[in-house]
């Protein structure tokens, strides 16, 4: 066993003078290990791993083949505890290049007694072993504990405490919450029964699976659970990549004389997914054209919700569901609850991935899946597809009806595992972008997801940040000061809305800042209204973009005027939200959700910290909410001016953010919330919080106005039904809203 040395950094610096300590400058950092490898001999790689909070801590090494130039990557077995890593990893070929990525992004790490060894045969079982029995002594660990806090708190805080605790781990399990909802029993069946036999219409589906070498469980499992569909109008279309495991068309011939509704087409030559499922495709006969892994299982009820939403939705052509994994034993786990159609979440990451379902014509139209965009061609597929429909024909059936197999070396385990599939993703935005003519980049995101730059021009972009105020000179300075500090986008004013401040240093203080051409003052002696200030404030702007700002908003990033303008001036965004933080840096706002909370609306990851990822990435991408917060909220002023502005009358104080963006969705424009402009709200410092009985009169009485207008137009498009309404951290619904659809 030797201490590993790096021949090579790639996007890597060395810093300090002590250890192994280094700093990623690119978002595929890569150390190359000094060692020549042999062909058939087991190694193993071990070692201590220190990251920079905030990154994703996964580990993985990059395995480079000279001979045929593959790269091929596989994910260290990591103790996110104990900072510990370690993996066992046998060459394909001789002297194949192996390289440690500590992580796909920018960031500083750390490796302390990283060794590498050639181990035996025994030691390799030993480890596959390990690797076999991790999750059960996971789950062992866990309970165990679990149960120890529990016990630790019931002595020392209280019962109370303790079965906060337990309530609190109930309402977070997925376990659990399938058992009760989504068990798939005989009930559920029967349900699923009536629902296929109300249908009046049943086309033709044809599920298309590429086969190359999968496991032999998994592929008999997969099929089996086409067969057991509820749903009788389908066909299964395999093509087998010219597998070289002799059981593949065994069971394949043996499957196909089971079902005629089966057929197969075994390819002469390897062509990898994108040619053999395009020999799939080939074979379709179906109306609709459904996407299928050869190791996943859909539940028996999934064609029977598709064909039903096809009923629902005459015009429909592209059907999505939510989905699950599941590892080698069965067990169910990672639930993904997805919003309706998020065109600027999809962007950012792939949300369709199963189950996915397209109208035929129009799959042939396209041509099927092109080569060159292995791991990301259904990615791909999906953006070409969008090319010839609108967003009111991609429909979301929002229940789980696919389980997508979660093993080593599966991007469903981890999403990092093939980096070049991330590449074609981010290709393959790009030329969506210039198919509709917009001038963009595509660049990486936080870890494996994306980001799209949009060109724009700043003499064309004026913004006039509007900032209501009385008096509270010094919080106003705060934020005004960061504004002029910090602020790099150069084509800005500030309208401040004075209503009715006295103090002798507020005065004193516009007088100073009246020197900066770009700041006008506004005064209005009325009582306080929000939303009529604001729409006085508007009225003197010279810019085509309106910013609304808080009295009490301290900037964070100096490019937070360019991102949001980036977005604003996109003719199908109406509104664009920032990322706001509490002063101790926990998050205070990314986006409103309505009809939680109450009813009405909630703030999206409150209280997350602010390194948190949010549900499934959501903090690290931009997203399409129902609404933001007018503590920082930017808009055309045309779009603004064609809505009404803010309603003066009945919202004087709040839930007029949520009615103004409620109204901008009406003319089917989109609000998008970006976590690349972040700023700091002191929240409520200048007019206090809802704590009086006046107060919570009007609150009660603002409410009732959203609840009458807006009735069932509360209901999130870009939440889901399984999460929850009385919570604002996208946990679990107990029930879900959607228990009887």
């Amino acid at each position: 066993m030797s201490q590993i040395e790096f021949s090579e950094l790639i996007g890597i610096e060395k810093i300090g003078t002590e250890g192994l300590q280094f700093v990623s400058t690119s978002d595929l950092p890569s150390l190359k290990i000094s060692k020549n490898f042999k062909k058939g001999k087991s190694y193993l790689l071990a070692g201590f791993y220190f990251y920079a909070e905030g990154c994703f801590p996964q580990p993985t090494i990059k395995i480079f083949n000279p001979k045929t130039g593959k790269t091929r990557y596989s994910s260290f077995f990591h103790n996110v505890y104990q900072n510990h890593i370690e993996l066992v990893f046998v060459p394909e070929e001789d002297d194949e290049i192996v390289y440690f990525v500590p992580y796909f992004q920018k960031g500083k790490f750390e490796v302390k007694n990283f060794v590498v060894s050639e181990v035996s045969g025994l030691v390799l079982k030993y480890y596959n072993t390990k690797r076999a029995l991790r999750p059960y002594l996971s789950f062992v660990q866990s309970r165990a504990r679990f149960a120890f806090l529990f016990f630790k708190l019931f002595f020392t805080e209280g019962p109370r405490r303790a079965v906060g605790r337990v309530l609190d781990r109930v309402r977070t399990s997925y376990r659990l919450w399938f058992w009760f909802f989504d068990r798939n029993d005989f009930l559920d069946r029967k349900k699923t029964q009536l629902m296929f036999s109300g249908l009046k219409n049943q086309p033709k589906i044809s599920i298309v699976m590429p086969v190359y070498n999968v496991e032999k469980e998994y592929l008999i499992e997969a099929i089996e659970s086409v067969r057991n569909q509820v749903y009788q109008n389908w066909e299964l279309c395999i093509a087998d990549d010219c597998s070289t495991r002799p059981y593949i068309r065994e069971v394949l011939t043996q499957m196909m004389a089971l079902d005629s509704r089966i057929k197969i087409v075994f390819r002469e030559k390897n062509g990898h997914i994108s040619e053999a499922s395009n020999s799939a495709l080939a074979i379709a006969t179906g109306e609709f054209i459904a996407l299928m892994d050869h190791d996943d299982v859909m539940v028996d009820s999934a064609l029977v919700w598709v064909a039903h939403s096809i009923e629902e939705n005459s015009n429909c052509a592209l059907i999505y569901s939510d989905e699950d994994k599941i590892d080698e034993r069965g067990y169910r786990f990672s639930p993904f609850f997805k919003p309706d159609w998020s065109p600027e979440l999809f962007l950012s990451m792939n949300i369709l991935t199963h189950l996915n379902v397209f109208k035929a014509d129009i799959v042939r139209k396209i041509g099927g899946f092109r080569k060159g965009y292995e791991g990301s061609q259904d990615y791909d597929f999906c953006l070409r597809f969008l090319d010839h429909i609108t967003a009111d024909q991609v429909i979301h059936v929002p229940k789980v009806l696919y389980h997508w197999r979660a093993i080593e070396g599966s991007v469903a385990l981890d999403s990092r595992e093939k980096q070049y599939a991330h590449d074609a993703a981010r290709k393959a935005i790009l030329e969506y972008h210039q198919r509709q003519g917009v001038d963009a980049k595509v660049v990486s995101g936080f870890g494996p997801l994306h980001r799209v730059l949009y060109s724009y021009k700043n003499d064309d972009n004026r913004v006039s940040i509007v900032i209501c105020t009385r008096d509270a000179k010094n919080i106003l300075k705060v934020c005004i000061d960061s504004i002029i500090q910090k602020t790099t986008y150069p084509n800005y004013e500030i309208i401040i809305v004075d209503n009715g401040s006295v103090e002798p240093e507020t005065f004193k203080y516009f007088d100073e800042i009246k020197k900066h051409e770009f700041v006008k003052i506004v005064r209005i002696d009325c009582p306080f209204n929000y939303s009529y200030l604001n729409n006085e404030g508007a009225k003197h702007a010279s810019g085509n973009l309106l910013c609304f700002l808080n009295n009490d908003i301290e900037v964070i990033t100096p490019g937070w005027l360019e991102e949001l303008v980036m977005h604003a001036q996109r003719k199908e965004i109406g509104a664009v939200g920032a990322k706001l933080y509490y002063p101790n840096g926990l998050i205070q706002h990314f986006g409103i959700v309505t009809g939680i909370m109450g009813g009405v609306a909630g703030h999206a990851f409150k209280y997350f910290g602010g390194n948190a990822d949010g549900y499934f990435g959501r903090l690290r991408v931009v997203n399409n909410v129902s609404a933001v917060t007018g503590a920082c909220l930017m808009t055309r002023k045309v779009v603004f001016e064609s809505v009404g502005g803010f309603d003066e009358v009945n919202l004087a104080v709040a839930y007029n953010d949520v009615d103004l963006c409620l109204k901008i969705l009406a003319k089917n424009l989109r609000i998008v919330v970006t976590p690349f402009a972040e700023l700091t709200h002191h929240e409520s410092l200048t007019r206090g919080h809802e704590d009086t009985p006046e107060k919570k009169a009007r609150l009660k009485k603002e409410q009732d106005f959203m609840k009458k207008k807006w009735g069932k137009s509360l209901t999130d498009r870009y939440y889901n039904p399984n999460l929850t309404l009385v919570h604002e951290n996208y946990s679990l619904a107990w029930p879900p809203a959607n228990e009887e659809i």
